[in-house]
């Protein structure tokens, strides 16, 4: 009977008549990165998962529709003008006021007709309207109206107003109450928390506005978030599959919001529970393989990754048996002995041989765990570096780990950070800068300020900025004449600012094929799409800034009658191909649909009497060589139009392409406006913003002005221009290599240690003891110094070049 009921169990999620339309684009990244992924991509393109419909670019929609003939599409609308406003990570979008707004909706609305349809009304929104003024000035009230009433003439469909779980709970009720009749509210969207916190969060609701049931998103909750934490969580596992057998009589559906295993961001900065990731919407194969091995299929017999079915079986059966027999045993203790006899009917010897003793250590541990629950929360444990420790609906300890204070984020999180060495420096991940920001700015040894967002800048690990990067090519090239001034001049210049993927921004190829048929595909499909321009399509994708890794406050220069672009001692790199165009402000001054190909020298001659009057000169470049398309800026004040009289001649060759791109000047804005790309979106909701201040955390998509830290393994050699130091170099700043300018000691405490053959950057010192101080390199490629890290630290490898001495994990 016992074993019927363990079968019944696993059989109970059964999809509802939800349609799957066409499986997200991530899927097949995963299923190209590692064939290993394959079983369990299989298993999760059985299951539907939200289409997204924003405000840039084009939508997949049409093929949505196309699909779900009989079942009902699931389709979150977010494109509210000015969306996202208290932070500004997924900000902007072509509807900028009411009436594009309306227009935008209404083609939504006449799209799908009167078919059966589920929409989620504006992640985000409600949220920011209870505890952000922001919100109201932006109109977010009347276009949510507006929005409701268009969407609710389907008579099908069913409407739910996303509500974030960090929104003030009172002040949400009373938007819902205004806001007119809906299906009800969704909850937990692309979050981690846990279903049975999120019953409880829509009883609450329920109840404060008359009935009202909900929507619970489950696709990566199925340990729910025991670190409190929102970005790329390590403990998080894929949850329940879709359906609308709920158990619950308040919540109608259990639905996949989130694609799993699309990244929640980069998440610098986060707590010990986050991880480094890609940029927001992005496959990251390191979460998904732990999504899956953690999550809601491997618990009930589907083999983890790279193991097969047989392997996992008896592991497997052992725990559904045990975890029956165990509420059995709880339920009725006098059955103790009916349990033992089925247990001894069982063949396999691994399960019957502990599965007793592991029912009463599972129970012993229930009970102490119930008997820890009755101790005050502030006296319960001791908290980690960087867990959380405070906010509101909190319950754990306040009290952090010797070295760490409990330091007060917003009224939603606190978290357990390092103490500065002094009252004039920053600790580590502490806040130095953004609007509004008066405090200190010189960050702990180690560390160095980095601007996650015009709100935001914080002091993460030296080396930390650039470790999602530290896998892929540098040295890709930069504009020489004039030459920039770049945010970092210890940095990389030549590396690019931003990535693309190339089959979701722009459909109709995988892209995935040599330079020329990357670079001919995408010529194809711009041509056929709605951008006039390689600016006007980088403006609704703007990842990587308006300037990319260069500051537009350089000094002004004379604009040259040919511009020079060069990666060393070469001009764009061959296998790199891809369209380029040069802005004076506002007018496009030149443009190739193929420059690697057309111009390997890199010179590119403009007619400079159209730059008569501009402040500005920027380059852009898409490098198409993969799918994942690498975006190039660079911006340079000019002051004047005369040519330069040391610009080289170019070569004969062809200047400017048949191009898709006619329409020059460009109308649109100078400056990018962020907006997720279509069926890629970057992390909804935000993390909990506090009231009338920006989040604080750093932007999913941290923008351009994050310098890049780390060299490349053989950066170009930095150029003769470069101010020589004039004493003892700074710790963990650059003190040689080939073309640098000077040789001199490092500061007491740190030596002179070569990265690379033209990197040598100050590190501290060994102890008495050879053993490396906290944060020192101890392996990587060129490395060969000690790999002994201090007592109490451990070798940690952050990527090929370079492994650092960290505090050892608990």
């Amino acid at each position: 009977m016992i074993v019927l009921a363990a079968a019944a169990y696993l059989a109970d999620f059964t999809s509802a008549a939800i349609c799957k339309g066409p499986a997200p684009h991530s899927y097949q990244v995963a299923e190209q990165s590692n064939p290993a992924f394959g079983p369990a991509i299989s298993e999760l393109k059985k299951h539907p998962v939200a289409t997204w419909y924003v405000d840039n670019g084009g939508d997949s929609i049409d093929a949505l529709l196309s699909e779900c003939s009989n079942d009902t599409p699931v389709i979150v609308v977010y494109g509210l003008p000015g969306k996202d406003c208290a932070a500004g990570f997924s900000g902007g979008g072509k509807n900028t006021n009411a009436e594009q707004y309306k227009a935008w909706v209404q083609s939504l609305a006449t799209r799908v007709g009167n078919k059966k349809v589920i929409y989620i009304l504006e992640p985000d929104a409600i949220g920011l309207l209870s505890n952000n003024d922001c919100a109201e000035k932006n109109g977010y009230m009347p276009n949510l109206q507006v929005a409701r009433q268009i969407l609710s003439t389907n008579t099908n469909a069913q409407i739910y107003a996303d509500v974030a779980g960090w929104a003030d709970q009172g002040k949400a009720i009373s938007v819902l109450n205004s806001l007119g009749k809906v299906s009800g509210i969704a909850i937990n969207t692309s979050n981690y928390k846990s279903t049975g916190d999120m019953d409880a969060l829509c009883l609450k609701y329920s109840k404060a506005t008359g009935g009202l049931h909900c929507i619970i998103d489950t696709s990566r909750n199925h340990n729910g978030s025991p670190q409190n934490e929102w970005c790329n969580s390590r403990s998080a596992g894929i949850g329940a599959p879709p359906t609308d057998k709920t158990d619950n009589d308040l919540v109608d559906y259990y639905l996949w919001l989130k694609v799993p295993g699309e990244s929640d961001g980069q998440c610098y900065g986060q707590s010990a529970d986050s991880m480094v990731g890609p940029a927001a919407g992005q496959f990251f194969a390191d979460q998904f393989k732990l999504l899956w091995d953690n999550g809601y299929f491997v618990a009930h017999g589907s083999p983890k990754i790279g193991q097969t079915a047989h392997a996992h079986y008896s592991a497997h059966a052992f725990a559904v048996v045990k975890r029956a027999l165990s509420f059995f045993i709880r339920a009725f203790p006098p059955a103790v002995p009916c349990a033992i006899n089925i247990i001894s009917d069982i063949r396999a010897d691994d399960i019957r041989a502990n599965i007793i003793s592991n029912i009463r250590a599972d129970i012993q541990t229930d009970e102490k765990a119930d008997e820890e629950a009755d101790v005050p929360p502030n006296h319960q444990t001791i908290r980690l570096e960087h867990f959380s420790c405070g906010g509101k609906n909190y319950s754990g300890s306040n009290q952090c780990i010797t070295g760490c204070k409990c330091e007060f984020i917003n009224e939603y999180y606190s978290q357990c950070r390092p103490v500065a060495a002094s009252a004039t420096e920053v600790a580590p991940f502490g806040r130095c800068g953004g609007i509004g920001y008066g405090g200190v700015t010189e960050c702990t040894a180690g560390h160095i300020c980095t601007v996650m967002n015009k709100h935001y800048s914080q002091c993460p690990l030296f080396f930390a900025v650039v470790a999602t990067f530290a896998t892929q090519a540098y040295a890709h090239g930069h504009l020489v004449d004039p030459k920039p001034t770049f945010v970092n001049p210890y940095g990389d210049p030549t590396v690019f600012c931003a990535t693309l993927d190339g089959p979701t921004v722009l459909p109709g190829s995988s892209y995935n094929q040599g330079p020329d048929y990357n670079t001919e595909q995408f010529t194809t499909h711009f041509k056929a799409s709605a951008y006039k321009t390689l600016r006007d399509f980088l403006g609704a994708y703007p990842t990587g800034g308006e300037c990319g890794i260069t500051s537009g406050d350089g000094p002004s220069q004379t604009l040259p009658r040919t511009v020079k672009w060069a990666n060393g001692q070469e001009g764009f790199i061959s296998s790199h191909q891809g369209p380029c165009e040069l802005w004076c402000d506002d007018t496009r001054v030149f443009q190739n649909d193929n420059c690697a190909a057309n111009m390997p020298n890199g010179y590119m001659p403009i007619d400079t009497s159209k730059c008569t009057g501009a402040k500005r000169l920027t380059m852009l470049w898409l490098a198409l060589h993969s799918p994942q398309w690498q975006v190039y800026k660079n911006c340079i004040n000019i002051s004047g139009s005369a040519p330069s009289p040391t610009s080289p001649s170019p070569n004969p060759g062809p200047t400017t392409s048949p191009s898709p791109y006619t329409p020059a000047p460009s109308t649109s804005s100078s400056r990018p406006s962020p907006v997720p790309s279509s069926g890629s979106p970057t992390v909804y909701p935000s993390p909990a913003p506090s009231s009338g201040s920006p989040t604080v955390y750093p932007s999913p998509a941290p923008s351009s002005g994050s310098p890049t830290m780390y060299p490349s393994p053989a950066p170009s050699p930095v150029p003769s221009t470069t101010p020589s130091p004039t004493g003892p170099i700074a710790g963990w700043k650059q003190c040689g290599g080939a073309g640098y300018p000077a040789s001199l000691p490092c500061v007491s405490g740190f030596q002179c240690l070569s990265l690379s053959k033209t990197y040598y950057q100050c590190v501290p010192n060994a102890n008495g003891k050879g053993q490396l101080g906290r944060f020192a390199q101890c392996g990587g490629v060129y490395y060969t110094g000690s790999t002994t890290c201090a007592e109490g630290d451990e070798c940690v490898v952050r990527n090929p070049w370079f492994s650092q001495c960290l505090l050892k994990a608990r």
